[in-house]
């Protein structure tokens, strides 16, 4: 509404406004839990956690634990390092939030133990959106409940 009016208030002084707020202007929050329903791991490397290894991931979203009604999520990540064997490896994580409004994008690098899921809570950067979404900036802090159910909280600055 704050970038509604001031739009306004730009044209009614004689001036016209070249970029339009998106509709979530002010800072917003939306918290999610997942559900993971199916996960697959390419093993490319040798055999082990390797660099190149993928794991793709889809699963249901709810406004609270065990519901599905918010949408789906998908995840994919690659190994980019493994640096002790059968400790923790790096992944680049790009997890997608497909929401009724739009989806959310978000990516950064995590650590976890090799060949398994997450278990640290984490920090995610929004790198993108669609729909209500886009455009969009801020973060995402994802909680881990168990190893595979997950709590997501959507914090849009911009």
């Amino acid at each position: 509404m704050r970038a509604k009016k001031s739009v306004t208030a730009l044209m009614s002084a004689g001036l016209t406004a070249a970029i339009v707020s998106p509709a979530f202007a002010a800072p917003n929050s939306e918290s999610y839990f997942l559900k993971r329903s199916t996960r697959q791991v390419l093993d490319l490397g040798t055999t082990g956690a390797s660099v190149g290894d993928m794991a793709f991931s889809v699963g249901v979203m709810g406004s609270k634990r065990g519901r599905t009604d918010a949408g789906t999520y998908n995840f994919r990540g690659i190994t980019v390092a493994v640096p002790i064997p059968g400790g923790r490896e790096n992944r680049d994580s790009l997890i997608q939030l497909n929401l009724k409004a739009g989806l959310i994008l978000m990516e950064k690098i995590i650590s976890v133990p090799a060949g398994t899921v997450p278990d640290l809570t984490e920090t995610y950067p929004i790198t993108g959106g669609t729909g209500n979404y886009a455009g969009a900036r801020g973060t995402v802090l994802f909680s881990v409940l168990s190893d595979s159910e997950y709590k997501v909280e959507v914090r849009i600055t911009k």
